[in-house]
């Protein structure tokens, strides 16, 4: 009788378990390329390749909503998300998966951020150097708590020809 109560009692709370949702605090997101953004400055990243991440205007839009991304020298991409009112800031980790980097084969790297109910949030990346050009999937996740809030592939394309549809406001930024 002990064994029945007890299979019973468990087999409950696992099927309150297997019942229990997620309720992501993002409102909005959207993701693809963006016009390449003057940088503000640079704070510690100590998790990325080269040490630390830049910062760009708060206002950047996305420009070309696409998950295809052209593998050439200033091309920038990423995700912008807004939290549902009520949840305040948030702090989070983007983590950017890639193709491995030649020299020292890193596929994986992420930094820390804010995301907010009162305004967008970017995290996005550029193409500084030859060497990050790698063709392929990328990957932006959005974690907090442990939690995967928002995951992005982006496909890295070599041959990939814009045209006239990004059209950039500052021509000395774009590429």
């Amino acid at each position: 009788m002990i064994r029945i109560a007890t299979l019973v009692i468990g087999m409950v709370l696992w099927g309150h378990a297997a019942n229990a949702e997620f309720y992501s605090p993002i409102q909005d997101a959207e993701f693809g390329l963006i016009c390449p953004q003057p940088s503000l400055g640079e704070r510690a990243a100590p998790d990325t390749l080269s040490g630390f991440v830049r910062s760009i205007p708060k206002n950047t839009q996305i420009a070309i909503h696409s998950a295809i991304v052209p593998a050439e020298l200033n091309a920038e991409f990423g995700i912008r998300v807004r939290l549902a009112p009520g949840f305040g800031d948030i702090a989070a980790t983007v983590v950017i998966t890639h193709p491995p980097y030649t020299e020292s084969g890193i596929t994986r790297e992420s930094y820390s951020t804010t995301l907010s109910d009162s305004g967008w949030s970017l995290s996005a990346f550029r193409f500084d150097e030859p060497f990050e050009i790698l063709p392929g999937a990328w990957t932006f996740a959005l974690q907090s708590n442990g939690r995967v809030l928002l995951r992005q592939r982006f496909d890295v394309v070599q041959d990939y020809d814009l045209g006239e549809t990004l059209r950039c406001p500052n021509p000395d930024l774009s590429s």
